[in-house]
């Protein structure tokens, strides 16, 4: 009987993790691909207004200016996906209850 109960939760315990590392690796994608967007958009923008510098449309203290109020709103950004995750936790487990119930 013991033996029974012990292939039994080794059995949900291999689901449970494989499950859990199936979800982190979309975590960290997404919060891979969020870090390569910001740096890039940093990038794409220094650039951009750099060229617009060069040709005389904006001065190189708008520029500054601009790049000084970026980085104020930036950094919040990868914690949207912390926020993703908490909002969908309850449908995740919510769904795993039900896939455990006896179907009749």
């Amino acid at each position: 009987m013991s033996c029974l109960k012990l292939v039994r939760y080794r059995k949900s315990l291999t689901e449970v993790v494989n499950t859990a590392v199936h979800a982190a690796k979309f975590r960290g994608l997404f919060i891979s691909f969020s870090i390569f967007a910001l740096f890039g958009g940093i990038v794409g923008v220094s650039w951009y207004g750099a060229l617009l510098v060069q040709s005389g449309a904006v001065k190189v203290g708008g520029l500054f200016s601009f790049i000084l109020y970026t980085s104020f709103i930036a950094p919040p950004l990868p914690g949207l996906e912390t926020s993703t995750a908490n909002c969908n936790a309850p449908s995740a487990h919510q769904n795993d209850c039900l896939k455990s119930l006896p179907i009749r």
